[in-house]
């Protein structure tokens, strides 16, 4: 089902249903709709539920886009992406700025929800926006496109893997500082204050995103970021057997880089790193590691941009980069050790 077919009203709190007092919790807005926004004050009437409905809907209009990408005409694929870029960027705007304020993303917030034991949805909602608009900006077929709009959405989709891996972060420390979670391999009952299984997806593809390629410099911080993701994937690995598969996947690109790093002689007037590999994206099915390497999904700007132009394109240095300044880095076909 698409956004435009639905014809339902957002869920209201729960403690409102059971009181069952009357609230006007409005339509679902879509394209035939268009209800008026609702009131600020209005909206803290909604459940969690609602934004949740709402952020997915703008999750599945990207992914539908991105799906039906390939087959649009090169004379009127630039305008097509274009139009539909600018809708789902002003909807994503609307979306954030309309949040009541006790959804909003922030430290004090979130322990909130931890403590109220609504941490699955307040994460989530935040975690699909940033990983909703990283797609949007990831996948387009860049030989139709002006240069500067490529580099627009190359710099957007990495500042918002980085958004992803933040959360993690936040949410790995405080998890670890309150001592809520244990091993996944423990022979104790597992608890953990956040199991949302999407999680594993959004962070391995935010970690396929920061580390594909970049700057030399910014390498300790990307592989800092992502080791903060690694370890809220290993709690979640406690309820998800996919979690195990993803795990092992960013595992295995966390170490190609580390090891390449620590030989010294192949950093010597080193700019840029670049992962001579797949998509972590593309090497998912269905739960299942691929052994053999897939090919870069079409219109994948982060795989399928030459090295040179995409770190150039991330504009966080003065410098230009070329083949000869990148520290090439081949990926790990084995996966022991990961198990």
């Amino acid at each position: 089902m698409q956004s435009h077919d639905i014809f339902l009203r957002l869920p209201c709190r729960e403690d409102i249903y059971e009181a069952q007092e009357y609230v006007a919790v409005p339509y679902f807005r879509n394209e035939i709709n268009d209800c008026e926004p609702l009131e600020q004050d209005n909206r803290s009437a909604l459940s969690p539920m609602a934004f949740l409905v709402e952020i997915v809907s703008l999750w599945s209009d990207v992914s539908h886009h991105v799906f039906r990408s390939p087959h649009i005409s090169a004379k009127t694929y630039r305008k097509i992406f274009e139009d539909f870029y600018e809708t789902i960027v002003k909807r994503s705007e609307e979306w954030i700025t309309n949040l009541p304020s006790h959804f909003s993303y922030s430290m004090a917030n979130m322990e909130r929800s931890i403590r109220a034991g609504s941490a699955d949805a307040f994460i989530s909602i935040h975690m699909l926006y940033h990983v909703m608009l990283m797609k949007l900006n990831r996948h387009a077929r860049h030989e139709h496109l002006p240069a500067d709009m490529v580099e627009r959405n190359i710099r957007r989709a990495r500042h918002h893997a980085i958004e992803i891996l933040r959360i993690s972060v936040a949410l790995t420390q405080f998890n670890h500082e309150h001592g809520q979670v244990r091993p996944y391999n423990e022979s104790s009952s597992p608890r953990s204050i956040f199991s949302t299984p999407l999680a594993t997806y959004v962070i391995l593809s935010a970690t396929d995103v920061l580390s594909a390629a970049g700057f030399i410099a910014d390498i300790s911080e990307c592989i800092s970021l992502i080791n903060g993701g690694l370890d809220l994937v290993e709690d979640l690995c406690q309820f998800w057997d996919s979690a195990r598969t993803q795990l092992r996947l960013m595992r295995m690109r966390v170490e190609a880089i580390s090891l390449a790093l620590k030989d010294q002689t192949r950093l010597d007037g080193k700019l840029g790193f670049a992962i001579e590999g797949s998509a972590l994206d593309s090497r998912v099915r269905l739960g299942f590691l691929q052994h053999e390497h897939a090919g870069p999904v079409n219109g994948d700007l982060v795989y399928g941009l030459s090295r040179e132009r995409y770190i150039n394109a991330l504009g966080l240095g003065e410098c230009s980069i070329s083949k000869e300044n990148i520290l090439w880095i081949k990926e790990l076909e084995s996966e022991k050790g990961f198990a």
